[in-house]
């Protein structure tokens, strides 16, 4: 669902003309990024401090701490951050100006929810393809097995996809794509990359994204992607914008984020089972309220009344 991204997914762009505009692009930038090395940023340094009370956020200094134990560097180099603020702001005003209110005005058109729920594990079955090779891929042969018990069950006792009594049977869906399988291959990440419309990502994502939508029926058919990103986003809150509202940075913190869920997703592949924990329908927030009121100033004897 929507909690699978830090930032709004992709629009439905032509994917030919998309592929290839990352693919020029990122031949032009990987000279750069190759030779780059993370360094100190005083914003990372402050972003980390933020973040080293919150027990959601608890070891992320650690996991972005060098051998020696110094977690001052950032998490993955960042030469391009001219480019990437940039798109990082064209991108948040995407957001908060087009797919939010486009959000709004399509969840008011299907009010009920279950409506959405149901179009949203419609989509979700039609990306089996891309789970089930890359677990494959990744040597998870059990697990892709599972994806096509998954898709066979979702199929035809879920009604095309519909509703999705697999995961209520234990077989929790394998979110597995090709920058993670890279990953598990120790292919390195590259520099830090910002692209328009999809957000965060590296010369390792950028590919894996282009193989990842070349499975993806959705990908050829021109404006699905738009409804996909418009009714997930109808669902509930999305993660990036609570990141974005409890940071001092948004820019580092959805960096450092970005970065911190690929490395965790990496090193706990295929150990999703069925006893993982399985967030109800209508939990869209993956932070609580008690969480969140960590982020909020200390009350002053100047604020009392």
């Amino acid at each position: 669902m929507i909690n699978r991204q830090y930032i709004p997914a992709p629009a439905a762009i032509d994917v030919r003309l998309f592929a290839i505009m990352l693919a020029l692009i990122a031949i032009v930038l990987l000279s750069g990024c190759s030779r780059a090395k993370p360094r100190v940023s005083m914003e990372a340094q402050a972003e980390n401090a933020h973040f080293a009370d919150d027990p959601l956020l608890a070891g992320l200094e650690g996991e972005f701490a060098d051998e020696d134990g110094d977690s001052s560097e950032t998490s993955i180099a960042d030469p391009l951050q001219l480019w990437n603020r940039g798109w990082f702001v064209v991108n948040d005003k995407l957001y908060f100006w087009l797919f939010k209110p486009a959000s709004k005005v399509y969840g008011f058109i299907l009010y009920p929810r279950f409506v959405r729920v149901g179009i949203s594990n419609f989509f979700d079955n039609l990306g089996f393809l891309r789970r089930c090779v890359n677990c494959l891929l990744q040597g998870q042969l059990r697990n892709s097995g599972k994806e096509v018990v998954r898709f066979v069950l979702n199929s035809t006792v879920g009604v095309l996809g519909l509703w999705d009594p697999a995961t209520k049977w234990g077989l929790p869906q394998q979110e597995e794509d090709f920058d993670q399988t890279l990953g598990v291959w120790r292919i390195g990440m590259g520099c830090y990359l910002t692209w328009p419309l999809y957000g965060p990502s590296s010369p390792r994502g950028t590919i894996g994204l282009l193989l990842d939508a070349a499975m993806n029926p959705t990908t050829f058919v021109p404006g699905l992607g738009m409804l996909v990103v418009i009714n997930e986003t109808s669902l509930g809150d999305n993660p990036y914008e609570q990141l974005r509202n409890i940071s001092l940075e948004p820019y580092i913190a959805v960096r450092e984020a970005y970065v911190a869920n690929l490395k965790k997703k990496i090193e706990d592949r295929g150990q999703k089972g069925s006893d993982a924990k399985q967030p109800a329908e209508d939990d869209d927030v993956w932070i609580d309220d008690e969480i969140l009121d960590q982020y909020k100033p200390a009350a002053t004897e100047s604020d009392a009344p």
